[in-house]
C-alpha cells in the first residue's frame, strides 16, 4: 500500500493556505448574532486567526448587505482569507431551498469580496455517476464564470464507495486544485 502524505499548504490563486487550517464559519444558522457582528468580532480577532467562512446565503439575505460588504472588503484588504460558500446550509435550515439558486449565489460573488469560494452544491445529487458528474462540472463553469479571477471549489455529495471516480472525473475535466466533499 502506498503511504498517503498531508500536503503542507494548498494553494487557491493567490491563496496558499499552511495546513491544516481552520476557517471559523460566520452563519445564520443556530446563532444568536447577525454576520455583522460575527465580521466586526472575526476582524478584530485577525491577527490570531487570519481566514474565515461566510456564507453567500447570509451576505445576500442580509438587510445590512452594504455594511457587511464594508466590512469583507476591510478584512480581505487586511490580509484576511475569505471563504465564501454556496449558502445552501443556510437555505436548507431556513426552509429556503426553492428560493435560494445558483444565480442568488452568483449575486452574492460579485456584491462581496471573498478570497476563493465553494461552488454551489447539489445536496440531493442524480443517482447516475455521469449525470452527477455533468451536473457538478457545469455548475463549477457557472460559478467560475461569475467569480472571476476567483477560485471555485466544488462541492461533492457523494456515497464512499462512488467518490474516487466522480472526483477524479471532475478534476480530470476542470482543472481544480480542490474538491470539497460533504
Amino acid at each position: 500500500m502506498m503511504a498517503i502524505t498531508r500536503p503542507e499548504e494548498i494553494v487557491l490563486g493567490e491563496t496558499c493556505l499552511a495546513t491544516p487550517v481552520f476557517f471559523p464559519s460566520i452563519s445564520t444558522v443556530k446563532t444568536a448574532l447577525q454576520p455583522a457582528e460575527y465580521l466586526a468580532t472575526l476582524y478584530s480577532l485577525r491577527e490570531m486567526n487570519k481566514q474565515f467562512l461566510v456564507s453567500a446565503f447570509d451576505m445576500g439575505r442580509s438587510g445590512n448587505g452594504d455594511g457587511l460588504a464594508k466590512w469583507l472588503a476591510a478584512a480581505h484588504e487586511a490580509g484576511a482569507t475569505i471563504l465564501m460558500d454556496s449558502g445552501n446550509y443556510e437555505s436548507y435550515w431556513k426552509e429556503e431551498q426553492a428560493r435560494w439558486r445558483q444565480e442568488n449565489f452568483h449575486d452574492a460573488l460579485q456584491r462581496f469580496s471573498c478570497s476563493f469560494a465553494f461552488g454551489f452544491d447539489e445536496q440531493f445529487p442524480p443517482t447516475d455517476l455521469d449525470t452527477h458528474a455533468e451536473l457538478v462540472i457545469e455548475r463549477w463553469r457557472q460559478d467560475q464564470a461569475a467569480a472571476g479571477d476567483r477560485i471555485i471549489v466544488p462541492i461533492v455529495h457523494e456515497n464512499i464507495e462512488r467518490l474516487p471516480s466522480l472526483c477524479a472525473r471532475i478534476a480530470q475535466e476542470t482543472g481544480v486544485p480542490m474538491i470539497a466533499v460533504a
